[in-house]
């Protein structure tokens, strides 16, 4: 800086800050060690976090609903489905494009269906019967409608 003129030795640099150095070599080791040993007193101080917590309940018990409710009422929605699509078809007004997302989310209640069905033990065989006989004719009418048969 002396090189340039105007500026005069002893002005500070902005972002420069006047820091001795201390010439102890060990000034790392002490801190490092100083860091640790505070770390080992929290952690034996304080419960380990997987017992401190424990099983944490919900407010409200869980509901367990009967499969054969839930079956009943879901396969009730696929005949409401059904009726409703046979309703469609006999509508001129009603076409086909019209018809398209009725029919995919028919199919699609019907699939949902049969795999619980499969996944669980249905003790009423009458119930299990219509379950089945319900979503069998849902898939084949959306057979018949991607098919073309109804153009």
């Amino acid at each position: 800086m002396s090189k340039i003129t105007g500026i005069p030795e002893n002005i500070q640099i902005a972002g420069r800050k006047n820091i001795q150095q201390k010439a102890d070599p060990e000034l790392f080791q002490k801190t490092l060690e100083g860091v640790i040993g505070a770390n080992n007193i929290t952690q034996n101080s304080s419960p380990s976090s997987a017992h401190a917590l424990g099983e944490i309940r919900s407010a409200a018990p869980p509901i367990m609903e009967d499969s054969s409710i839930s079956m009943g009422s879901r396969t009730e929605k696929l005949l409401d489905q059904l009726d409703q699509y046979i309703q469609n078809l006999g509508d001129p007004r009603k076409t086909l494009k019209d018809m398209e997302p009725s029919v995919r989310d028919m199919k699609m209640s019907a699939d949902a269906l049969m795999e619980s069905l499969a996944a669980e033990d249905l003790q009423d065989t009458k119930l299990k019967d219509i379950v089945e006989h319900s979503a069998m004719i849902a898939n084949i009418e959306f057979l018949k409608f991607n098919r073309g048969d109804y153009l």
